[in-house]
């Protein structure tokens, strides 16, 4: 990939990456869940730009058609904004269902009103979530690392099914799986980081719970999302 190709799309993510963070700013939710929303789609943009600085790498013959098909399609703009939309929902399905295993499908819909989303798109971003929910609460380290690669291929799938339109083949994904793996793993460590810094960057809308540790963070932002009008208004 020439250098000119890869600054291009480059400013093309940050340019959908902005929008998406500017629309999260002013989503009808509750004031800290638009945080927690912002800084999953950080995360997600940081997971997806990793992802496709390993492809963009010719040293790591990561050529396989899902994943040049997903840098291609990134050159445009309007599949840029579906891309970074869709990685935003997969680290915000995979934090939220961490968060809150047994009510995960409910915090999702407040979500929703913030991220609108499809209806056949939102049912993957909530099988996503099941997958997580299922992978936090089982007892088995198996079936646990079963969920961990399943929700890895799944959600890949679906930022390349959102940025090209096609569903990419499973026998074409086995090779892609482990870095994007490693890549989504840092695009959590991104996310969590970034909440960190919004919460000091806006200390007037963070639950008094939020400064007392990540426990305590959970619940804070529970009450937060109580807080949300069902039809997703602020309340």
């Amino acid at each position: 990939m020439d250098r000119e190709s890869s600054e291009a799309r480059g400013k093309t993510m940050s340019a959908s990456a902005a929008a998406l963070d500017a629309a999260l700013a002013r989503a009808p939710v509750d004031d800290y869940f638009t945080l927690i929303l912002r800084a999953c789609a950080y995360g997600g943009r940081s997971a997806l730009e990793g992802f496709c600085a390993l492809v963009e790498d010719r040293s790591k013959a990561l050529d396989e058609a899902p994943a040049v098909a997903l840098l291609a399609a990134l050159d445009d703009r309007d599949a840029a904004d579906r891309a970074v939309r869709a990685v935003a929902w997969a680290m915000a399905a995979q934090r939220i269902a961490e968060t809150w295993p047994d009510t995960f499908y409910a915090v999702l819909d407040i979500a929703r009103a913030a991220m609108a989303l499809p209806d056949l798109a939102f049912e993957h971003v909530q099988t996503l979530g099941s997958l997580t929910a299922g992978a936090v609460t089982t007892p088995q380290p198996d079936t646990r690392d079963g969920l961990h690669v399943q929700f890895s291929r799944e959600s890949l799938e679906h930022v390349i099914l959102a940025a090209t339109g096609e569903r990419p083949a499973r026998r074409d994904m086995l090779l892609v799986i482990p870095p994007w793996t490693a890549c989504f793993g840092r695009g959590i460590h991104a996310c969590d980081e970034h909440l960190r810094e919004l919460e000091r960057r806006h200390p007037d809308i963070v639950p008094e719970q939020a400064d007392e540790g990540a426990g305590s963070r959970r619940h804070g932002t529970q009450q937060a999302a109580a807080r949300v009008h069902p039809a997703g208004r602020r309340g």
